[in-house]
């Protein structure tokens, strides 16, 4: 996913991480992302700029959290 440099507020996207959906949207200038799939709550962070790079780090994050709560 290439970054965006101008992550004006209400920008959203979506993304895929090993078969992992997840959705991003930036609103008031906090970056939310919500994974559709693996059932582990959103994370959120303050973002001025690059916010689907920002969300592709959180959604990794996420990933790795869930990897260690499987058997």
């Amino acid at each position: 996913m290439a970054p965006n440099a101008d992550a004006a507020p209400g920008d959203s996207g979506q993304l895929e991480i090993e078969g992992h959906t997840g959705t991003w949207q930036v609103k008031d200038g906090t970056l939310t992302v919500t994974c559709l799939t693996m059932g582990i709550a959103p994370k959120s962070a303050k973002v001025q700029d690059n916010a689907d790079f920002l969300a592709q780090l959180l959604m990794q994050e996420m990933h790795r959290e869930w990897k260690l709560t499987r058997p």
